[in-house]
Order: C-alpha cells, then structure tokens, then sequence
C-alpha cells in the first residue's frame, strides 16, 4: 500500500487545523508502514487505535468548539458526519482489541478515504467561519 499523501488543495487556512489534518496523515502512513512490513505486533497496533481515537476526540472537540464560537449554521451536520466516522473507527478498534480481528486494512481505507472526502467537501464549507482567533491552537499529537 502507498503512503498517503498530504496536499496543499486539503488545506483549510486555519494552522492548528491544518496541522491535525496532517497528523492524521502521519498516523496513517505509520500504520501503512506496519502493514507494509507484514510483521504485525498487536501491542504496537493497539497504542496507534488508541492513539488514533484520542487524536480523533481531541480533533473533533476543537473544530466542534470553533463552529459553536463563530456560529457556524451546518453546525449540527458536521458534528453527525463527525460522530458517525468516530463511532466507525471506534467498532473496528473493538473489533481488533476484543476479537483479534485483523482490521489494519480496513482501517487505512476507512481513513484514507473518508478524511480526503471530509476535508473536501465538509470541512471547506466552515473556511470563512473558523479563523485563528476562534480556534484552541494547543498541540493535540505529533508524530515525528
């Protein structure tokens, strides 16, 4: 599987958002690289599902908070796109942790696909609503 690539046409304009984006990307491509090398240690796995769900609740909350602050009128759509992807990587982590249930590529796709459409479509729709001075800009998650 190829790495997922970040491109300038998935920028918002808002830094701290941007940079979540990003770092979507990186846990993504750290995942491909685990899949990629075909030797899998659960523990390994179960830190980025872990990791992935925390990023995705802290991501979520400040874009969610930026929305409210600058009344944003899709609001409420935004949040249900939001919970529906969150409740979907939650049930596949589940299904890993509880069941071992190899997932890895699934969950690539799901994220793959399902933030380079978000971003397009969704999250370009609040790009003349969230701005710096509405946004919590602290540090979620950086892989490096």
């Amino acid at each position: 599987m190829d790495e997922f690539k970040w491109t300038e046409d998935l920028m918002i304009g808002v830094k701290a958002i941007d940079e979540d984006h990003q770092s979507f990307f990186d846990i993504c491509n750290n995942l491909i690289h685990i899949e990629n090398k075909g030797e899998i240690d659960r523990l390994v796995i179960i830190s980025y599902l872990n990791i992935l769900n925390e990023y995705i609740e802290g991501h979520f909350l400040r874009e969610e908070k930026a929305m409210k602050k600058s009344n944003y009128p899709h609001y409420a759509g935004h949040r249900h796109h939001h919970e529906v992807f969150k409740k979907r990587v939650e049930d596949l982590s589940k299904l890993y942790i509880d069941e071992k249930i190899d997932i890895l590529q699934d969950l690539i796709h799901l994220i793959t696909n399902w933030l380079i459409s978000h971003i397009k479509i969704e999250d370009m729709k609040y790009r003349n609503w969230i701005t710096e001075s509405n946004i919590d800009s602290r540090h979620l998650y950086m892989i490096d």
